[in-house]
């Protein structure tokens, strides 16, 4: 899915729980979830102080995970998945863990957090793609 460079600016500039609804909305559409991942680190999580959770960060689009590459997510790389992979692997590894989602995390703000069995309630009642 490509997005026009607008939009990017215009939704970098919403509210987590705006972006949230954007990200539900692109990922009905695309049913695919974009993460971080590197070669030598794994899949990078990162601390919500204020509440002590474990997050682990989601995007709905490459060009939004690829923004957080940076500091110490440098050279760690986007990956795909498709919304089954999350409702079957990555959820319940997530809930295992501990860990909570941060859905469309920015630089600056940690974005919309929510539990991953919740994220993937939410993805089951997507309606099956139309061949």
């Amino acid at each position: 899915m490509s997005i026009d460079p607008k939009e990017i600016d215009t939704v970098m500039l919403l509210t987590a729980d705006d972006r949230h609804e954007f990200f539900i909305d692109q990922v009905s559409e695309s049913r695919t979830l974009w993460a971080l991942c590197s070669p030598e680190k794994g899949w990078p999580t990162f601390m919500d102080d204020t509440q002590g959770f474990r997050l682990f960060p989601l995007w709905s689009d490459q060009v939004f995970a690829e923004q957080n590459a940076v500091g110490e997510w440098a050279g760690f790389e986007t990956k795909s998945f498709d919304i089954e992979v999350f409702i079957q692997e990555v959820a319940p590894e997530l809930e295992m863990g501990g860990m909570l989602v941060s859905v469309f995390k920015k630089t600056d703000d940690l974005g919309y957090v929510i539990p991953a069995d919740t994220l993937a309630k939410i993805f089951q009642s997507f309606q099956p793609r139309k061949s």
